[in-house]
């Protein structure tokens, strides 16, 4: 498998790939069937009784928002779905935060062995300037200690959590 001449042909390389990846999906499919051809028995009813309790972030207004313990009052609570917000770090983990930037749920402004990582990016055709979550490892972040973004909020939780 050379390089090509710069066409954008398929190599003939690729032709096994290709028939493997075909033969998989040709066999796999009985063993897997979609869920529109499952039987109706399976299915069950969409509740309507009641409306649906989404908690938004988890129980923000008591704890910081994205955290475990956030999540788990919810659950306490009776939420039916959990709305959370998924980034990437530095180094490609995936952790449930909502704002791009750690300013106003983190107690990163005050810690000074992260002070030159105060960035500017334009975010929605803004310049916004604070410490981003993608300029940060999963370990660096675990370090940080969450706390309420608004003030009318309850404050007693503040830095009782990790980020997460």
């Amino acid at each position: 498998c050379g390089r090509s001449s710069g066409t954008m042909r398929p190599s003939l390389c690729h032709v096994p790939f290709l028939l493997l990846l075909l033969l998989h999906v040709v066999i796999a499919r009985p063993f897997f069937p979609l869920p529109s051809k499952t039987s109706n028995e399976e299915k069950k009813p969409i509740q309507t009784f009641r409306p649906y309790n989404i908690a938004h972030r988890g129980s923000n207004g008591e704890i910081p928002e994205e955290t475990s313990a956030a999540y788990l009052r919810a659950i306490e609570e009776g939420a039916d779905f959990i709305e959370t917000d998924i980034l990437a770090s530095k180094d490609g983990a995936l952790i449930c935060f909502h704002d791009v930037t750690l300013d106003d749920t983190t107690d990163i402004s005050g810690r000074k062995e992260f002070a030159n990582r105060r960035r500017t990016y334009e975010v929605e055709w803004a310049n916004v300037t604070g410490w981003f979550v993608v300029d940060f490892t999963l370990e660096e972040l675990k370090t940080l200690k969450v706390k309420q973004r608004y003030s009318f909020r309850d404050q007693q939780y503040n830095g009782m959590w990790l980020c997460p």
